[in-house]
C-alpha cells in the first residue's frame, strides 16, 4: 500500500511516503523554501517524496493528514469565544484562516494532489506524533509520552504501543499545556515561540534556577499524573501573538526585548537564571509525566514525542532519573514528524507491518556533485578522511555533506560543519565565518561509540536517542580541558553518537582525526546560514561555501578547498 502522510499549518509542514510499511522518503517543506519552520502546505516536499519513489499522486492509495481539522477548529472557536473580549484582536484573523480552506482541508488536499477526496483521511494529532516515535525506534513494545503544545484538544498524552498499534490511554487537555508554558517563557525571553525553545535550553546552562519557586507556582503536578497550568499568567488560550500576561511580568520582572543584550559574563544574569528555572520546572514536570506513563504501561522502554521531546537535557533527565531503562525520542519530535506517524498509522490499519524507519530520507548529495568543475575527487573515503582530518587538526573549518539528508532537525553528519574540539575558539569561528549562531549556543559533539564511553557519562539505554543527537550528557572529569569547544557552562554536551555501520564515512573521519590527534570527537554544527535549516543537497552546500568562509567543503568523495 502506498500512503502519503502530511503535516501543515502549525510549527513546520512535512510530507512522508510509506510503501508497504517502509518509509521511502520524507522531508520538511522548510528544506525547499529555506524558511525555518515553514508551515505552508508542503507541496514541494510532496513532489520530492513522489519523485524518490518514481510515483505520481494518482498512484497513491491513501493520503493521511496528521490531525483532525474539525476537532481543532472546535477548540479554536470555543477558546476564542471564552476569551472574549480579550480575544477580539485575534478572533477575526483566526476565523479568516479557518473559514478559508483549513476547515475544508479534505478538498484542499484533493485539489492540490489531483485526487478523489475519498482517498484523503485524518489521524489524531497525538497518535500521529506517538507513531512517529514508536515505529522508528524498532522496539516491540513501549510506553508513550507525547508532550506537546496542543493538537486538537490534547496537550499531553500517555499510552502504550506494541504490535497491535498505538493506544493513548490518558491526556491533559488545553489550556493546560506544558509546551505552551515553555513557549510563553521563550517569548518572554525575547525568542520566537515554537521555533527557538532550543535557545532557552542553551541559555539555561549559563544561569542558576533562582526563579524555580516562582515558576513552579504556575505549573501544578496533579495527583493523577497530569499537569495544571495557572492560565492567569498567560494569554495563549486566546492570543497567539502575545502568549503571556502582565502577571508573568509582575512575577519575573521586565521582559527581554527580542535582540536585546544578554549579560552572561557580568553580574546580571537574570534572563539566564529565568531560562535555568524554566529548564528545572520542565524537567520536574516531565519526570512527573513519565512516572504516570510507567504506571499506566510498566514496560522497560519509553518513546517520547512532541515539541518538548526536542529538549536534550530534559530527555537525558528522563533516562537518568525516570522509571524507564531506555528512552527513545522521535527523530523529528515536533509537528513535522506527524507526517511520518500519520502514514505509518494508515499503513498499519491496512495490514502493512511498519518497519523500523531509516534515518536518512532526504535529498542525495550525488544529485549535483559532479556539476561543479572545481571539485577534487579522492580515490577512497579513507584518503579523503585523512586529508580532512589533517586540515581540521590545523584549525580549519570543514563542511561535510554525505549521502541522503537526515530526517532530523540537525545535520547529523550529513549536512554539517566540523571543527577541532580542542580549540576553545571553534564555536566563535563557526559563528563568525559560517553559521552566524548565537554566542551562547553550544556546538554538538560528534563522537564514536568508543570515544563516547571514554569522554561522557554514558547511561545504558541511550544509544538510540544519542544517534539522533537528542540527549545532552555530562562530560567526565578531566575531559573538559581536552575538548573545550563543545563544553558550555556546567559541562553538559549534546552528543551525536556515530556508529561505523550506520555512518561509515563520518566514522572514518572521526577515526582518522583520532589517529592524528588522539581525540575521537569533532565539534559539529549544522551547515546552515543563520535563520535557515540545514542545506538540502550539494547545490545549496556549494552556495554556502561561496558565501561563507569555510576552508573546505566535502561532497561525498569530492572536495572543494580554498
Amino acid at each position: 500500500m502506498r500512503v502519503l502522510g502530511l503535516s501543515a499549518f502549525q510549527r513546520s509542514s512535512a510530507a512522508a511516503l510509506v510503501v508497504d510499511g517502509a518509509l521511502v522518503a520524507a522531508s520538511e517543506e522548510e528544506r525547499f523554501s529555506r524558511m525555518r519552520g515553514d508551515s505552508r502546505f508542503p507541496l514541494r516536499a510532496v513532489r520530492f517524496c513522489l519523485e524518490q519513489a518514481g510515483l505520481q499522486a494518482a498512484d497513491l492509495d491513501a493520503v493521511v493528514f496528521y490531525q483532525k481539522p474539525l476537532r481543532r477548529f472546535e477548540r479554536t472557536l470555543l477558546s476564542q469565544l471564552r476569551g472574549f473580549p480579550r480575544s477580539a484582536k485575534s478572533f477575526s484573523r483566526e476565523m479568516f484562516l479557518w473559514l478559508g480552506d483549513r476547515l475544508w482541508l479534505k478538498g484542499r488536499i484533493a485539489s492540490e494532489l489531483g485526487l478523489a477526496p475519498e482517498r484523503v483521511s485524518f489521524a489524531s494529532h497525538h497518535e500521529s506524533l506517538a507513531a512517529a516515535a514508536f515505529w522508528p525506534s524498532g522496539l516491540d513494545e513501549a510506553a508513550l509520552l507525547v508532550a506537546d503544545n496542543v493538537g486538537e484538544w490534547a496537550t499531553t498524552s500517555i499510552g502504550r504501543a506494541d504490535a497491535n498499534g498505538v493506544q493513548l490511554t490518558g491526556q491533559v487537555r488545553f489550556p493546560n499545556s506544558l509546551g505552551l508554558f515553555v513557549s510563553a517563557l521563550t517569548q518572554y525571553l525575547g525568542f520566537r515561540p515554537e521555533l527557538e525553545e532550543h535557545k532557552v535550553e542553551a541559555l539555561a546552562a549559563w544561569g542558576s534556577p533562582t526563579y524555580q519557586a516562582q515558576l513552579s507556582k504556575l505549573v501544578g503536578l496533579d495527583a493523577d499524573g497530569g499537569v495544571t497550568i495557572d492560565t492567569r499568567a498567560f494569554r495563549f488560550q486566546f492570543d497567539l501573538d502575545l502568549l503571556f500576561d502582565t502577571t508573568l511580568v509582575d512575577l519575573l520582572g521586565p521582559l527581554r526585548i527580542p535582540g536585546g543584550p544578554l549579560d552572561l559574563e557580568g553580574g546580571d544574569r537574570r534572563f539566564a537564571d529565568i531560562a535555568a528555572s524554566v529548564q528545572a520546572v520542565l524537567e520536574e514536570a516531565l519526570l512527573h509525566l513519565a512516572r504516570a506513563a510507567h504506571a499506566s504501561a510498566p514496560t522497560r522502554a519509553l518513546c517520547v514525542a512532541g515539541t518538548l521531546a526536542g529538549n536534550a537535557r530534559a530527555m537525558a533527565c528522563l533516562l537518568r532519573d525516570g522509571p524507564f531503562e531506555q528512552v527513545c525520542v522521535a527523530p523529528v519530535p515536533h509537528d513535522a514528524g506527524g507526517a511520518i506517524g500519520a502514514a505509518l498509522l494508515a499503513a498499519h490499519a491496512h495490514g502493512d507491518a511498519p518497519t523500523s524507519v531509516g534515518s536518512f530520507t532526504g535529498d542525495d548529495v550525488r544529485l549535483v556533485a559532479d556539476e561543479h568543475t572545481g571539485l577534487r575527487e579522492f580515490a577512497s573515503q579513507a584518503a579523503l578522511a585523512q586529508h580532512v582530518s589533517e586540515a581540521l587538526a590545523g584549525g580549519k573549518l570543514a563542511g561535510w555533506v554525505q549521502g541522503r539528508a537526515a530526517w532530523s532537525a540537525y545535520g547529523l553528519g550529513r549536512r554539517s560543519v566540523f571543527a577541532d574540539p580542542r580549540d576553545a575558539q571553534a564555536a566563535q569561528a563557526i559563528d563568525a565565518r559560517v553559521a552566524r549562531r548565537d554566542p551562547f549556543e553550544p556546538l554538538m559533539a560528534a563522537v564514536t561509540v568508543e570515544g563516547a564511553k571514554a569522554l561522557f557519562e554514558l547511561p545504558a539505554g541511550a544509544e538510540s536517542a544519542l544517534a539522533g543527537g537528542m540527549l545532552a550528557l555530562p562530560i567526565k572529569n578531566g575531559a573538559r580541558e581536552v575538548i573545550p569547544a563543545v563544553c558550555g557552562p556546567g559541562g553538559i554536551v549534546r552528543v551525536h553518537l556515530v556508529d561505523a555501520a550506520g555512518d561509515p564515512a563520518l566514522h572514518g573521519l572521526l577515526t582518522a582525526f583520532e589517529a592524528r590527534t588522539g581525540v575521537l570527537l569533532l565539534a559539529e554544527a549544522d551547515l546552515a546560514p543563520r535563520g535557515e535549516p540545514p542545506v538540502r543537497g550539494a547545490f545549496e552546500a556549494l552556495q554556502v561555501f561561496e558565501r561563507s568562509e569555510l576552508d573546505l567543503l566535502v561532497l561525498g568523495e569530492h572536495l572543494l578547498e580554498r
